[in-house]
């Protein structure tokens, strides 16, 4: 009797030699049906980077998201638009990974320019309102 390993070998090793001899098929088989389904990858996608960076499911983010009135969460804007076709961002500290909030595009862009530091938002916001006339 065969042992598992000598069988799981054999196996891959079949799975080799189809795969070599009918390569084109499989490819033309794979994409029909990733573009069949592209919408379900990009979900399963989406849901295994929440869970992988952030620790969230996809229900906790849309919690996340509803908890803040479907907008952006920075009490500056308050967007109801994301600014982006790619949607929102998921803000967070980049230290220890805690979910801070859902931005718009462009408030995650000021604050990821200004490397999240107070102090020089604040100085932004001054010089601002000092050149707003």
């Amino acid at each position: 009797m065969a042992r598992s390993s000598e069988v799981a070998g054999r196996r891959r090793e079949y799975q080799r030699r189809y795969y070599k001899a009918n390569k084109a098929r499989m490819n033309a088989a794979s994409r029909l049906w990733y573009a069949a389904n592209r919408e379900r990858v990009r979900m399963v996608g989406r849901a295994n980077h929440l869970k992988r960076t952030f620790g969230l499911s996809p229900e906790e983010h849309a919690a996340l998201f509803i908890s803040q009135g479907e907008r952006c969460a920075n009490p500056g804007c308050l967007s109801p638009d994301p600014g982006s076709k790619t949607g929102w961002h998921t803000d967070h500290n980049h230290r220890n990974r805690l979910v801070r909030g859902i931005l718009c595009h462009g408030c995650n862009i000021a604050l990821g320019a200004a490397k999240e530091n107070p102090a020089v938002l604040r100085g932004l916001a001054d010089y601002a309102e000092k050149h707003a006339a």
